[in-house]
């Protein structure tokens, strides 16, 4: 599993809408009610997955978008 695929798998769970673009490196989700989410098309290490889903959910709480 990469980071967009754990991000998305968030943001659906959430019911939120959202766009993935790809821009060189980076792929950038666009959610609503949310900032842009950067995710890199090649992921460093083992832990950007679970990095990735803290940051999303940390997010969607923030904003208040939690169901």
């Amino acid at each position: 599993m990469s980071a967009l695929s754990v991000t998305v798998n968030e943001l659906e769970i959430a019911e939120l809408d959202y766009r993935v673009e790809r821009g060189g490196k980076h792929y950038k989700v666009k959610a609503r009610g949310l900032p842009l989410i950067v995710c890199s098309v090649t992921s460093s290490d083992h832990r950007s997955e679970l990095q990735a889903r803290s940051l999303v959910r940390r997010l969607i709480k923030q904003n208040g978008l939690e169901t």
